[in-house]
């Protein structure tokens, strides 16, 4: 009989937790099932897991507010997707021209995630538009966005303090498995956080930058600033005395047809320059109209300060740039050796290092250049020549998708490489002026490289190929 009564009690309460609205503890947090955009509003209280159905939820312009709320999830099932609809705004600050809205608007809170989602805007897009997003957050802490997908808005995803003076000191945010598409300016924008405080992992950025016009100049918190639809990621800082410079990490992620004539811009409001906006770690990219490195990730040699090393050495500023962008380092007792010949497996550490990665030995590097098809891995130990730099430096380029000014005709080098790759990749170098003949007018491929010569060839590589 009490077997019967408790399965009849499990059976009621199974039924009654799937009515809308039903809601009950688990694992320190409320589950609420939502059928409707309203039911969903009203859900949203701290401690609270949110689960929606397989359909459109239309949130209006006014979307959904989460405000100082703290530990929610909103997790939807197959078919889920949470629709704004954004309105004209009168604010004098955009001349009354502009569109307005947020779907997700995110305030002041903490550990919040956002799982299986569509969220977006379905009606056409709207050139004119400044500001609409799929999700803002502003002075939030521990944000995942997981397995979803922002469609349709001005600028997918934006991250920003509360105010201009509360920078987002400590805040973490994170993408994992997501996409960001089909956005008129950009992709996302970061200001105010720390550096390597973003974080997107296996996530897919396509078809962004549909816009064609800039947005004009527009007053704005008292102060004029151009609104471009000219970047795909977009930040600015305010220098508070903390780190400000690389917030974004991209990890495995993919960059297919964006539109954005640069990839990235970081502004300083207070020092008006520009920094670099990301580290990208084993990222693709396929049919971008955008320059691919921003020039802002080489910056300009200065003089070296190694012993070995005067400033009228003839490669002293080449390598003063490649070791203040930690690609290459001294031997100790503050020497260089700028005439000691590279080893393989040292050239794979720093090709790995461009590509943003930190193999934590020489081991992790050959690991690296090997499953990424970059280099055979083999002779580890052996001297680099210039046959095998161009070789890894083209393979990298090429996998990396990353323009340049075409091949060079060989013949009036009489010791071309015969193998079609090898011919292929000296062609390439030579014709974007990364490798030069030699003296006795030679390309010399089988000739080995040393310290410094390395530094100079990378940084041609930095500035006529990822520039």
């Amino acid at each position: 009989m009490k077997t019967r009564l408790f399965s009849a009690l499990l059976v009621l309460a199974l039924a009654l937790a799937v009515l809308p609205g039903a809601a009950w503890a688990a694992g320190g947090q409320t589950v609420v099932y939502a059928s409707t955009a309203e039911e969903l509003k009203a859900a949203l209280k701290s401690d609270t897991h949110i689960i929606l159905e397989g359909k459109d939820y239309n949130v209006g312009h006014e979307g959904l507010s989460l405000s100082f709320l703290n530990n929610v999830t909103i997790q939807g099932t197959a078919g889920t997707r949470i629709i704004g609809e954004e309105y004209l705004n009168s604010d004098p600050r955009y001349n009354g021209a502009a569109k307005y809205g947020m779907i997700f608007y995110i305030d002041n809170s903490t550990n919040i995630l956002l799982q299986n989602l569509s969220i977006g805007y379905t009606s056409p897009p709207i050139e004119t538009s400044t500001e609409y997003y799929a999700v803002r957050a502003v002075g939030t802490f521990d944000l995942t966005i997981h397995h979803c997908d922002l469609f349709g808005a001005n600028t997918g995803l934006r991250l920003a303090p509360s105010s201009v003076e509360d920078a987002v000191w400590g805040a973490k945010f994170h993408m994992e498995d997501s996409s960001i598409r089909d956005s008129i300016s950009g992709i996302a924008e970061i200001s105010q956080m720390e550096t390597e405080s973003a974080s997107f992992h296996k996530c897919t950025f396509s078809g962004n930058g549909l816009g064609t016009k800039d947005y004009g100049t527009l007053p704005a918190y008292g102060e004029t600033h151009d609104y471009l639809s000219q970047y795909s990621f977009w930040g600015d800082y305010i220098d508070y005395g903390k780190p400000v410079d690389l917030p974004a990490v991209f990890t495995n992620c993919i960059f297919t047809n964006n539109k954005n004539p640069h990839r990235d811009c970081y502004v300083s409001l207070e020092e008006d320059g520009e920094g670099t906006f990301a580290v990208y770690k084993d990222c693709t990219f396929e049919g971008n109209s955008w320059t691919e490195v921003p020039s802002s990730s080489a910056p300009s040699p200065s003089a070296s300060s190694f012993q070995d090393v005067p400033g009228h050495y003839w490669a002293s500023k080449e390598i003063a740039w490649a070791t203040s962008l930690g690609i290459m380092n001294g031997v100790g007792g503050g020497t260089f050796s700028p005439g000691e010949n590279v080893t393989c497996q040292q050239a794979w550490m720093v090709v790995a290092r461009i590509a943003g990665n930190s193999p934590a030995n020489m081991a992790a590097a050959q690991e690296w250049v090997t499953e990424n098809h970059i280099s055979s891995g083999k002779n580890a130990a052996g001297p680099l020549t210039r046959q095998e730099l161009v070789k890894l430096l083209f393979r990298y380029a090429r996998k990396q998708h990353l323009p340049d000014k075409g091949p060079a005709s060989l013949k009036e080098y009489p010791d071309t490489p015969d193998q079609q790759l090898e011919s292929e990749a000296m062609s390439w170098a030579v014709g974007n002026g990364i490798l030069t003949g030699t003296s006795g007018g030679r390309l010399n491929p089988g000739g080995t490289i040393t310290r410094a010569q390395f530094a100079v060839i990378l940084y041609r590589f930095y500035q006529n190929i990822l520039s």
